[in-house]
Order: C-alpha cells, then sequence, then structure tokens
C-alpha cells in the first residue's frame, strides 16, 4: 500500500482543519480517470478520499485509500478561500507525475496572516504488510528525513566530491652533488 496523503498547517507547525482538496488521478498522457475530494481533519491530515460526486446523484461516501500505484500522475488542488476570506489564494495546484513507488505526502503550509505558502513533497517508504495506513504518524520533519533515503540516486553532495584545485605535479628529487660542495655553502 503505498497512499497519496496530504497534511494542511501553518508555518508554526498547526493544523489547519476544514481546507478541502481535489485529487485527479491522471493516465501518463494526462487523461483524468478519477476524481476524488477531501476535507483536511483536526490534525491537518488528509489519509481518506471520496469519490467526487455529482449533486444530482446522491450516493454513500465511502472513504477510499487512493494507492500510488494505480495513479501514475496526479492534479492536487487545495482550495484554502473556500474556508476563510483571508486567503487570498482561490487554490494552490500541484500537477505530479508519481514515479517511485512509496506513499506520497504533500505538504500545505500556509502563512498565518496569508502572506505566503508552501507546497512540499514528501516520498514515504511502502508500508509494510500487517500495518495500517493510519500506523504512520510523524512531522514533516522526519518525513523529509525519510525522503533522502528513497528514490533513485542524486548526485554526490558538493562536500564528498574532490578539490577542483589543481593539484601542483611533484619535483623531480633534489640532485646529490658528489663531493662539491654547493655555491654559497662554505664551512667558514
Amino acid at each position: 500500500m503505498a497512499p497519496i496523503t496530504c497534511k494542511v498547517v501553518d508555518f508554526s507547525m498547526t493544523p489547519i482543519q476544514g481546507i478541502y482538496a481535489l485529487l485527479e488521478c491522471k493516465h501518463l498522457d494526462g487523461n483524468v480517470f478519477a476524481k476524488y475530494e477531501s476535507f483536511s481533519d483536526d490534525g491537518g491530515n488528509i489519509h481518506y478520499w471520496f469519490d467526487c460526486i455529482l449533486a444530482d446523484k446522491p450516493q454513500e461516501l465511502i472513504p477510499k485509500i487512493v494507492d500510488v500505484l494505480h495513479c501514475p500522475r496526479v492534479t492536487l488542488t487545495f482550495y484554502p478561500g473556500l474556508r476563510t476570506a483571508y486567503f487570498p489564494w482561490i487554490n494552490i495546484q500541484t500537477d505530479v507525475q508519481l514515479l517511485d513507488q512509496g506513499g506520497h505526502e504533500f505538504i500545505l503550509s500556509i502563512r498565518a496572516n496569508a502572506a505566503s505558502y508552501s507546497l512540499d513533497h514528501a516520498v514515504i517508504p511502502t508500508l509494510l504488510p500487517g500495518n495500517t495506513e493510519m500506523d504512520w504518524e510523524g512531522t514533516p520533519k522526519e518525513q523529509e528525513m525519510v525522503d533522502f533515503d528513497v528514490g533513485p540516486p542524486r548526485s554526490p553532495s558538493p562536500l564528498q566530491l574532490p578539490s577542483p584545485v589543481i593539484k601542483p605535479r611533484r619535483r623531480a628529487p633534489a640532485r646529490k652533488s658528489k663531493g662539491r660542495m654547493p655555491k654559497g655553502d662554505t664551512d667558514d
């Protein structure tokens, strides 16, 4: 199981409840094959998604876990402006191709005075059999640290690369003079 989850927080990491999110699952060519919607809970989390249904078709709402293995590409749209008028953004959207097979969490951080926001993405290792999707709870910092060990190898850190300074060539060893003293050196 590799779920697609979200977390909505302010810049002090306080959860924000009630932010509406729309998740569109797409084929690699960009065609939408499923739409899901949800709201952030009191912990700012979105773990479960609901089928996006038309208003004229009443249906029972069944929570679902959207698995990365079934969605190679997604468009995720947050609507913070629906919750409170002080958010200047009508929506915040990202379109992502999900290459890694682990779970994917999108972390939306909104500054309290609505001056700025950040949208981060973390890859979470696939859950082990026997674990449930709700067993995994962590802070975004922990998720980011996990992300460093997942996925294709990255380019090496500049701190691990050899020095770009060219080393001078080794000089030939000094010649020994046979019985002669070099000029300027006297025993006086």
